[in-house]
């Protein structure tokens, strides 16, 4: 009894540490994942909802990220890898009919939860998010073709 006494203090690091990993067991890993907002000061004209699924060590994620801090773009962040949050980026591609051939890498992009974009590109983020700079033609993985007002 004198022994509980003593480290009891010990003991109790242990139960709540066999605690927490059970937890993360059970959630397939994913506790750390939770929703994550990235404001700016800057108003933008359509306020989207964006959400990026990204990997550990990723070049075009972290670009990505970049791209939205810089242009004061609120978005949620999911990890790709998380059984709990590929689901959802699947069921979503599901209801929406897009290929999830194009879903075998990050980041992946969503918007409004209407537009599914595979990868990094900053023309056709700055269009889309932004509205502005479109160009003539903004393509996407759905080869669906934005043109130009008036042209």
């Amino acid at each position: 009894m004198n022994f509980i006494k003593k480290y009891r203090h010990i003991i109790l690091m242990y139960i709540i540490y066999i605690a927490a990993m059970s937890f993360i067991w059970l959630n397939n890993g994913c506790v750390g994942q939770m929703k994550v907002m990235r404001k700016g000061g800057t108003v933008v004209i359509k306020k989207k909802m964006v959400k990026i699924w990204t990997g550990m060590s990723c070049f075009y994620c972290d670009k990505a990220k970049d791209f939205f801090k810089e242009n004061n773009i609120e978005y949620t962040e999911k990890d790709f890898h998380c059984k709990i949050d590929k689901k959802e980026l699947m069921d979503l591609a599901e209801e929406l009919n897009f290929n999830t051939y194009w879903l075998d890498g990050v980041p992946v992009i969503v918007i409004d939860d209407k537009k599914i974009i595979p990868g990094f590109s900053k023309d056709e983020l700055t269009c889309l998010i932004l509205n502005k700079e479109c160009g003539y033609k903004v393509y996407n993985r759905t080869i669906e073709v934005k043109k130009h007002k008036g042209k």
